[in-house]
């Protein structure tokens, strides 16, 4: 069950459209209801909550997270590399 602390993490980690990127998630990952039908943005925001329980999912929920934190921490390096590469340029 999610917390409310890891879902604060979790929102704060995927950004504004938090629930898109789930449920597009998901999808990419086949995780689907019977006959290919996807979970609805209120179920997936129960799970979010902690109000449902839901194992498979939340797993791949923190996969997402996981994996844009450390997207978003190299492209804060590549940016601070390259501002570093352009002020030595300039001097």
């Amino acid at each position: 069950m999610i917390t409310t602390e890891q879902k604060t993490e979790i929102i704060n980690t995927l950004g504004k459209n938090h629930l898109s990127k789930i449920l597009s998630f998901l999808s990419e990952n086949n995780m689907e209801k019977e006959e290919g039908v996807p979970y609805s943005r209120s179920y997936i925001y129960k799970i979010l909550s902690g109000e449902r329980e839901h194992s498979h999912i939340e797993s791949l929920i923190f996969k997402l997270a996981y994996d844009t934190y450390y997207q978003n921490l190299e492209e804060k390096k590549y940016r601070e590399d390259f501002l570093k590469l352009t002020r030595k340029n300039v001097a």
